[in-house]
């Protein structure tokens, strides 16, 4: 197998072979991206004998010794007689060379591009890390290999054993993830989440974890230090690796990291002593998205959501084009999702132009046509040609849902802040029966914390994680009932301590029950037939207890 680096981003040579174009090429951006000072990443695409292209994504490519990978084989590689080609063959060896694939899904395409001997032939001949996963500890020494190839030190086992068996077909997903905080904050248990992808007690899997309890415990402080965790900035024993990580918060005083903290946090861990001119190093975060009020600099900004919906929409559509060997189509479950919320026909966005455009004109249309879109002026959904008005709930919900389904990637672990925030409980189901579907076919998770029973329903008891206590003495437990499928008021009583709350209705009654006992006009049987039609069982279960009689006292069925 030929392995050619390109100059030109419309590639005319004929030869079958692997063609290599530097990002910027393909991207059409002035620089190529400089990944903690190296600059290897490269758009990998495939010419078959038939002449027909597979674009497989990007790849980045390090070489030993050799911090701008382009320019090296540009030295060294073999100029073909057009001078926009070199050949870089011979250039691949692998006590020089290692390359790693920007997406895991990078190997589903191989998978789908060549048989297992060409896949083998191909990981062989880029000196692909998880193929030569034996060479591991050598190029632990070289330089750029765990700052720039690899993110985040934890990860590296994960990748290293799956991208291989991914590209042959062969790869048998984790049929259990087991995520352990060994250092939690100060004052909290040590807290185990736990997810399985196998079915559970003959129902379901099991791709969430929740994190309940009264406010003021920690559950924030918790959900922060996983995500710092997890995108590397912080420690921790045993990590399993995620693909990509996303944050989704929509309070107005969350303060978690934006993509920019995260790079500049690693950035500090990695490279502090290496990168005095800062504003040279543009490094590729995708690994960790942000979906939020704030912007980089992390300011709040209520238009924020609304201006990013049109690119969320837009990243759903061009994923749909490119991962063209996946089944599911993003934005039909995007927009069945959001009808769930919004009666709406159509989606509309403003072109560069000022022209409208709408969903069904774009979608067909490819990424040309979708780089006439106008990102900064957000969508409207249009029902018999008029604009929908949203209430505040269904804004979050157009925000988050899109938010969510064009970031996730496979194997990536979702955090979400209360999501219940402004949202209607219709649409608290609706954000739970597209996290399990999406969730399920990317082969990712998520942690939410929450105060909705309706979310608790959802989720098995063993992966529901109640804290309780005080800040600074903080247990965590499992629910004794089992969550799933049981009533609201059982999962309230149980997860958020309902029934040792005295709630105002009580008080009303104790008061009515007081002055009826003071009066002495009525028996207390009267009392309660008085009170049947005025308030709820509750209230009533509630009265007949305060009464001393209460054994006695009952309300005939026909009463009622």
């Amino acid at each position: 197998m030929r392995f050619f680096l390109s100059l030109k981003k419309i590639i005319t040579h004929t030869d079958s072979g692997v063609y290599l174009r530097q990002d910027n090429l393909v991207k059409s951006k002035p620089k190529p991206w400089d990944d903690f000072g190296h600059v290897m990443l490269f758009n990998v695409l495939v010419k078959d004998s038939k002449g027909q292209e597979h674009d497989l994504g990007y790849s980045r490519i390090l070489i030993n010794g050799d911090s701008n990978t382009t320019n090296y084989f540009l030295r060294e590689g073999k100029m073909l007689p057009t001078g926009d080609l070199y050949e870089v063959t011979e250039l691949l060896q692998k006590d020089k060379v290692v390359s790693l694939p920007e997406k895991i899904s990078f190997y589903k395409a191989l998978n789908k591009v060549f048989p297992a001997k060409g896949v083998r032939e191909f990981l062989s001949g880029i000196c692909d890390a998880s193929y030569n996963r034996s060479l591991h500890h050598k190029h632990l020494s070289w330089e750029g290999y765990q700052g720039a190839l690899f993110r985040d030190s934890t990860s590296i086992d994960a990748i290293l054993n799956t991208g291989k068996q991914i590209a042959l077909g062969k790869n048998v997903a984790d049929r259990s993830i087991d995520f352990t905080i060994s250092n939690p904050p100060e004052g909290m248990d040590k807290v185990a989440f736990n997810f399985s992808r196998e079915v559970v007690d003959d129902i379901e899997p099991q791709h969430i974890n929740l994190i309940v309890g009264k406010n003021g415990l920690g559950k924030i402080f918790l959900l922060k230090q996983i995500s710092e965790i997890v995108s590397g900035i912080q420690d921790n024993d045993n990590t399993p690796y995620f693909n990509k990580l996303l944050v989704v918060a929509f309070s107005p005083f969350e303060e978690y990291d934006t993509n920019s903290d995260v790079e500049q946090k690693l950035i500090s861990k990695y490279y502090s002593d290496k990168t005095d001119d800062r504003t040279n190093v543009q490094m590729d975060v995708n690994e960790y998205d942000y979906i939020g009020f704030r912007d980089n600099e992390g300011r709040f900004d209520k238009d924020r959501p609304a201006r990013n919906v049109c690119r969320y929409f837009v990243e759903t559509i061009n994923l749909d084009h490119n991962e063209w060997w996946e089944d599911l189509s993003r934005i039909g479950l995007l927009m069945a999702t959001l009808k769930i919320a919004i009666d709406f026909d159509d989606v509309a966005f403003e072109s560069i132009e000022g022209e409208i455009l709408n969903l069904d004109d774009v979608t067909p249309k490819g990424n040309l046509f979708l780089e006439k879109i106008a990102l900064d002026k957000g969508i409207q959904f249009i029902k018999d040609g008029q604009v929908v008005k949203l209430s505040s709930g269904q804004k979050i919900f157009s925000y988050m849902i899109p938010g969510i389904i064009s970031g996730i990637a496979e194997k990536s672990l979702l955090i979400i802040d209360e999501p219940e925030l402004y949202l209607h409980p219709t649409l608290e189901v609706a954000l739970v029966e597209m996290l399990k579907n999406i969730l399920s076919f990317n082969n990712s998770y998520a942690i939410i914390a929450t105060h909705s029973a309706i979310i608790a329903r959802e989720v098995k008891r063993d992966y529901v994680h109640v804290l309780r206590g005080s800040l600074h003495n903080a247990m965590i437990t499992h629910p004794e009932i089992e969550t799933l499928g049981e009533s609201l008021d059982e999962i309230i009583g149980e997860l958020f301590d309902d029934y040792k709350t005295v709630k105002p209705y009580q008080n009303t009654i104790k008061d009515i029950f007081k002055k009826h006992q003071a009066d002495n006009a009525t028996s207390e049987q009267d009392l309660l037939r008085k009170m049947k039609h005025k308030v709820g069982d509750d209230a009533l279960i509630y009265l007949a207890d305060l009464m001393d009689d209460s054994p006695d006292v009952f309300i005939r069925q026909e009463d009622k």
